[in-house]
């Protein structure tokens, strides 16, 4: 019996270790990014991949990498005559990988702008989101990869879900995937200036072995055998919390200095600036559970967000208000185990995000029909 048993056990653990093996195969062969010793991680430049779901959500979906390292058409470095780029940064809500390329709510977006725009003129929308993401990696995007394409209106996409953690310096914790792969470059905010802290590689997560960080590939065997915990001053749940303690004070103070930095580089670069709030599947109320409500304000997040970009005369759109009433609705706007927009949900995107733009067009500048846009 007890040899039976032990075989049962090699079979088993046998089994497993081959999943983990092929799904390390398929991650490691289909994988876009590549680490970047400025930003991390980024994509691979003029790539080509495929993006499947494990939980057959989606896909397959193709993803292709201009040349420019993004999910996106090819830029031109000269803008045209009359065109009008907008460029919006932000993570994998921007990316979307998880929807191909002609559903994104920033293609879709530039369909209905141009359409709109006025006899001479035309509108670009230049996709600059990449996975996992924090405000500081889209700051130096938006500084060394985007400037060169002479944006006229920058829209930073903050997705509250998990931006506010990203920006927090933590040793020993990992937020996403890839930055326990290839490290963050995180900021500090001392004397009212970002600092750098060093290298991204020095804030990467070490595991303990050779053989333990080869299979740390496998989002299967990281979930079955997390690295040892330790105790984590922030947790991405924090953002709910209805009292914020210590550390998420820090880290919304570090977030807030980094928002001012962006809107400030856009200037720089003579671009028009606005935040786009991106609301998670828990914020507008297709991912929510009365628990959840019971113990957390769900409100919270969007709300310390407004008392700051208020106050400073940040233009905003805050997204939750219209998902929400979409949910309520009945509509589907997310997938209902992956926690991204789906198709549907790109589609509502672009037509909040349209409507808004074109209602704010002198302000923003925006050449559409009806409007005459400011200097």
């Amino acid at each position: 019996m007890r040899r039976a048993l032990g075989r049962l056990a090699l079979v088993l653990t046998s089994l497993a270790l081959g999943f983990v093996l092929l799904e390390c195969s398929v991650d490691y062969l289909l994988d876009p990014f590549r680490c970047d010793s400025e930003l991390g991680w980024s994509f691979e430049p003029g790539s080509r991949t495929l993006k499947l779901s494990r939980v057959r959500e989606f896909g397959p979906i193709q993803v292709g990498i201009n040349a420019d390292g993004f999910r996106d058409d090819a830029w031109s470095a000269e803008k045209p005559k009359g065109a009008y780029r907008i460029a919006v940064l932000g993570d994998s809500i921007v990316a979307a990988l998880q929807v191909e390329h002609a559903h994104l709510f920033t293609t879709l977006l530039q369909q209905r702008l141009d359409a709109d725009s006025v006899p001479g003129r035309s509108v670009e929308v230049l996709n600059a989101g990449v996975d996992g993401y924090g405000t500081a990696q889209e700051l130096s995007v938006l500084r060394d990869h985007v400037a060169r394409f002479a944006p006229d209106l920058v829209l930073l996409s903050m997705y509250l879900g998990n931006d506010i953690t990203d920006n927090y310096t933590e040793t020993g914790r990992s937020s996403h995937y890839l930055e326990r792969r290839c490290g963050r470059p995180y900021v500090a905010l001392r004397e009212g200036s970002l600092i750098p802290l060093g290298e991204p590689r020095d804030w990467k997560p070490h595991s303990p072995n050779l053989l333990d960080r080869a299979l740390r590939v496998s989002t299967l065997f990281d979930n079955f055998a997390p690295l040892p915990p330790e105790e984590a001053k922030l947790r991405s749940v924090d953002v709910f919390r209805r009292e914020p303690h210590a550390a998420l004070v820090e880290a919304w103070t570090l977030t807030q200095a980094l928002v001012l930095a962006v809107r400030d580089e856009a200037a720089r670069q003579g671009a028009r600036f606005a935040v786009l709030a991106m609301p998670s599947g828990v914020e507008a109320g297709q991912h929510s559970h009365a628990s959840f409500a019971e113990v957390h304000d769900v409100d919270a997040p969007i709300r310390r967000l407004l008392e700051f970009l208020e106050p400073n005369g940040i233009p905003y759109l805050d997204l939750q208000r219209p998902m929400r009433a979409r949910v309520d609705a009945g509509k589907r706007l997310y997938f209902e185990r992956d926690s991204h927009f789906d198709v549907r949900g790109h589609a509502a995107l672009a037509d909040e995000i349209a409507g808004w733009l074109e209602q704010r067009c002198e302000e923003l500048g925006i050449p559409v029909a009806g409007c005459e846009p400011g200097p």
